[in-house]
């Protein structure tokens, strides 16, 4: 069972789902007529269920029906300012909980929690930020997911056989993210680079579903944190050169610069206002923000992406 199949890393989870070819999947989707790929879905052979993933009836009668053995965990209110404190906590915590406590219930194999880097907070306290590193909820999106993993735990104690995995600002075909405002601000050259140049560390979204479907596939693993991230950090100036030069031969023009500290000033005046969105957009162009994956490549043999070429992959499908 999967939850967030018509989003965009549940959507590209469930398309490695059909290439494996060996499991069937059921989907909880809100609304079904609302989402596009629903219709490829069901062509797939997808089971859609319409409700929502924290209904506790919902997921008695899905359980009662089918012979749910995994469970992937990945909607979720994402996103600094998609929502209030307490629908973050609805969808985000106590949302988690139900799921968890219905899995456990029905003894499930596999529980298999998207949580998010942003735990370590929008800029870690430490770089890289490995599973050493201290949480921190600088937001509301991200005390929920620390919340949520905090869930998680519980339930492993429990006897629950569930893994989390935090992936960093993910990029691919469908993303509507940071990622696409960035190339969207590049092609109209209106994004102001700092003059001190930052480390940054996305993930390909198609990386991302194949590490689910690692953890899914290997064999006698438990409980388990994994950090997913492209296998090494990029300057962001590198990544602006990189998108300018795919649509117009050139590097970016160099006199879009201005100093740090008038990213730092407009992150002090997003957070007094309480914008949590624009306060993280602006940490995320002038701070270094990037992880260490180094267990979730031993582990499981987990493949990064290469940044630069897969993100020219990403600039085809934005075409």
């Amino acid at each position: 069972m999967i939850t967030g199949a018509t989003g965009f890393i549940g959507s590209h989870v469930i398309e490695k789902l059909f290439l494996e070819n060996q499991y069937q999947e059921v989907a909880i989707v809100r609304k079904a007529r609302n989402y596009k790929n629903v219709i490829h879905l069901q062509n797939k052979g997808v089971i859609l269920v319409e409700g929502n993933f924290y209904d506790k009836k919902l997921l008695k009668r899905i359980f009662n029906t089918f012979p749910i053995q995994n469970v992937i965990h990945v909607a979720a209110l994402r996103g600094g300012g998609a929502g209030t404190k307490e629908e973050y906590y609805n969808v985000n915590v106590f949302g988690t909980e139900m799921l968890l406590e219905a899995s456990l219930k029905h003894r499930i194999k596999k529980f298999i929690f998207c949580s998010s880097a942003g735990v370590f907070g929008t800029i870690p306290r430490e770089l890289p930020a490995n599973l050493k590193t201290e949480l921190s909820g600088d937001n509301d999106y991200h005390i929920s997911k620390i919340m949520a993993e905090k869930k998680v735990h519980e339930f492993t104690s429990r006897g629950l056989n569930a893994f989390i995995v935090r992936p960093t600002i993910t990029y691919g075909k469908g993303d509507n993210g940071f990622p696409t405002i960035l190339v969207k601000l590049v092609k109209k050259r209106m994004l102001l680079l700092p003059f001190k140049d930052n480390k940054i560390n996305l993930l390909d979204v198609n990386s991302l579903a194949d590490l689910f479907i690692k953890i899914l596939e290997t064999n006698n693993l438990k409980h388990r944190v994994f950090i997913a991230a492209d296998e090494a950090p990029i300057s962001l100036r590198e990544l602006v050169n990189l998108i300018h030069s795919y649509y117009y031969k050139r590097n970016y023009p160099s006199f879009l610069r201005m100093p740090n500290s008038i990213f730092y000033v407009n992150q002090l005046i997003f957070q007094a206002i309480k914008n949590e969105k624009w306060s993280a957009r602006m940490q995320l162009i002038f701070k270094n923000w990037y992880y260490d994956t180094t267990e979730t490549r031993f582990l499981i043999g987990f493949r990064s992406a290469n940044t630069k070429k897969e993100f020219l992959t990403y600039l085809e499908t934005l075409r």
